[in-house]
């Protein structure tokens, strides 16, 4: 999931001049910067990751929470079929509850993995300040009944990530992160929008 603190109640408080009414071109701010709404806003990283953990969906159901007069999204779930019979559920929110999350600084994204002999959870700091908190990550092992809390230093993710692609670029390599990557997540978020649109499930076809 990724619950987005944004300072104010956007499913029943007043949205006129927050930048997510559209203004007098027929555009919200938002739609106008970023194409979208909290889908798209805050959909693409952690699908990319989903996708990298557990592999590509075969069908989506998309589910929109839209405000009269407003052309974003502003809450979205999706229920996801995996090929080997998971499934998935996403959930995107802006939202107005300022201390939820593993900071309780209103930021709350991370994933939760449960299966039949254990649980994991991942907890990550608010995006743009990582420098204050590493991810949290726990385990709960079903055989022992035992948590394991793991723990790991602090970095910036922009950081190192700059620092591995530039690396890849003097060697001449193209590594594990191929050309299709934001290709796979974008098809992801383009299939839920048009799943929530036309109100039903919808497979997804896959070039790469």
């Amino acid at each position: 999931r990724t619950y987005q603190g944004v300072g104010a109640d956007m499913h029943t408080g007043e949205v006129a001049g927050s930048g997510f009414a559209p203004g007098k071109d027929g555009l919200s701010s938002i739609k106008r910067l970023a194409g979208g709404g909290v889908l798209i806003c805050g959909g693409s990283h952690i699908t990319d990751l989903l996708l990298f953990l557990v592999g590509k969906p075969t069908m989506l159901y998309g589910r929109r929470f839209m405000r009269e007069g407003c052309d974003v999204d502003f809450m979205f779930h999706v229920l996801m079929d995996l090929p080997e019979g998971g499934v998935v559920h996403f959930e995107a929110n802006w939202h107005p509850l300022k201390k939820i999350g593993f900071e309780k600084r209103g930021w709350d994204e991370g994933l939760e993995i449960s299966g039949v002999n254990g649980r994991l959870l991942l907890q990550t700091p608010v995006w743009s300040e990582p420098e204050h908190n590493a991810a949290a990550l726990r385990y709960y092992d079903n055989n022992t009944e035992t948590w394991t809390d793991y723990a790991f230093n602090i970095v910036n993710p922009f950081t190192e990530a700059e620092k591995h692609f530039l690396a890849q670029l003097e060697a001449g390599e193209q590594g594990e992160q191929d050309r299709y990557t934001g290709y796979r997540a974008d098809l992801v978020l383009e299939t839920a929008l048009r799943s929530a649109e036309a109100n039903q499930p919808l497979p997804l076809h896959w070039e790469a």
